[in-house]
């Protein structure tokens, strides 16, 4: 039969056919006559029989799947600290900033370089230490974390030099809060050295290669401090 224009004037008890045709990667949603929903058949067609003015609309949704970006941030306090790879359950590798499919299982695998060790793992707003018992041990000495894609995600690990106490005695470095928490004062470092400040979500707030930054702007908390490769923490 001949298509029939909107706001076209048909005689009373009519027998018309509404076709909605999707365009792709799109499904019927809803049909409303009068603004009343009907029940959805599934199909993509709907017979009326005409008694008054009728409106009719339809409503479509989306049949893509919703995908969220899995970033992993730069490891803290160096790239040379150790890696951090990202896996789909199947063992594929997904590069960072990749879009995944809402609902895909993956996991994470992190490995500390020599004379580091992992000290926390951070999945958007959680923290894993090692220890929790959803970190798994790995024999290489890395580490597994499982978890489900269900929004944007971001991974960052943090690692310290293995043996940090005795470290901590014997070097000369010494990083320390003065002046009422305003400033940030670096002893023992060699001249001209890259001092790094960062927070603990691995933000670098400060970069400076003099011993003696003006931290006032920044909120009461803990902080990274890293004086060319050796790592320690402050409390402001």
């Amino acid at each position: 039969t001949d298509p029939i224009e909107s706001g076209a004037k048909i005689a009373a008890g009519t027998k018309i056919k509404i076709l909605a045709t999707p365009d792709e990667n799109y499904e019927i949603d809803e049909w409303l006559i009068d603004g009343t929903p009907i029940a959805n058949t599934g199909l993509n067609f709907y017979y009326l029989s005409l008694s008054k003015d009728t409106n009719v609309k339809v409503t479509f949704r989306s049949t893509k799947p919703v995908e969220y970006v899995v970033t992993v941030d730069p490891v803290l306090p160096s790239a040379e600290a150790g890696t951090v790879q990202l896996f789909k359950k199947n063992g594929d590798a997904v590069e960072s900033g990749k879009s995944v499919v809402t609902g895909t299982e993956m996991y994470v695998e992190v490995k500390p370089a020599d004379k580091y060790e992992l000290e926390t793992l951070q999945v958007n707003d959680k923290t894993i230490k090692v220890g929790d018992e959803n970190l798994v041990n790995l024999s290489d000495g890395g580490y597994k974390y499982v978890f489900t894609v269900t929004g944007v995600t971001t991974i960052q690990a943090t690692f310290k030099q293995g043996g940090a106490v005795e470290q901590l005695s014997a070097n000369p470095i010494v990083a320390y809060v003065t002046n009422g928490g305003t400033r940030l004062e670096i002893v023992g470092a060699t001249e001209g050295v890259d001092i790094r400040l960062y927070d603990y979500t691995g933000q670098l707030l400060l970069s400076s290669t003099e011993h003696a930054l003006d931290i006032s702007a920044l909120p009461a908390g803990s902080y990274i401090v890293l004086v060319g490769n050796y790592t320690t923490r402050i409390v402001k």
